[in-house]
């Protein structure tokens, strides 16, 4: 219960003051979204260049370094690639980014990810057209840093074992 009292209050002052009006339904909505991070959540990887760790003379761009995330170990095993890609997609942290992780991915492509089907081993990922945001993308070692950390997140999943990828639908 003091839980949700924290809850209402944390809403009402980030969202407006004046009246909470809250129903049943409301409480049971407000205890399903309590999450303990240490029982409730399993870790994955993303991954992302840095160069800190590949060495400044190494020029093989598609080596890419883990972090790791949390997702809620109620998601699905068919949908933890889904839930992969879009904590990729997010970026590096602001911690990461000062021990040397860069990507391409940020607040800017949070929703690139369309759909992600797999079947027989194979992950068809289907973005939107990043070319706006992330202009340097099709670049030669960009690119291949950019599929690297797509690939390689997706790898960590027993079910795939090849990514193939698609802008707006398009291979």
């Amino acid at each position: 219960m003091k839980k949700i009292f924290v809850f209402l209050i944390i809403t009402t002052v980030f969202f407006g003051c004046g009246k909470v009006q809250t129903t049943e339904e409301d409480t049971v909505n407000a205890e399903k979204i309590t999450v303990d991070i240490e029982t409730d959540t399993n870790v994955i990887s993303v991954y992302y260049s840095n160069e800190t760790l590949a060495g400044a003379q190494n020029t093989d761009c598609s080596i890419v370094f883990p972090v790791q995330r949390r997702i809620l170990k109620t998601t699905l095993s068919d949908d933890q690639p889904m839930a992969a890609l879009e904590k990729l997609f997010l970026g590096p942290t602001p911690d990461e980014i000062a021990h040397g992780y860069t990507s391409f991915f940020s607040y800017f492509t949070r929703d690139a990810v369309k759909s992600i089907t797999v079947k027989e081993g194979t992950a068809y990922v289907n973005l939107t057209d990043l070319r706006e945001v992330i202009p340097n993308a099709s670049a030669s070692c960009e690119g291949t840093a950019f599929l690297s950390s797509m690939q390689r997140t997706l790898w960590q999943f027993p079910q795939v074992t090849r990514v193939l990828f698609a802008l707006e639908g398009d291979p």
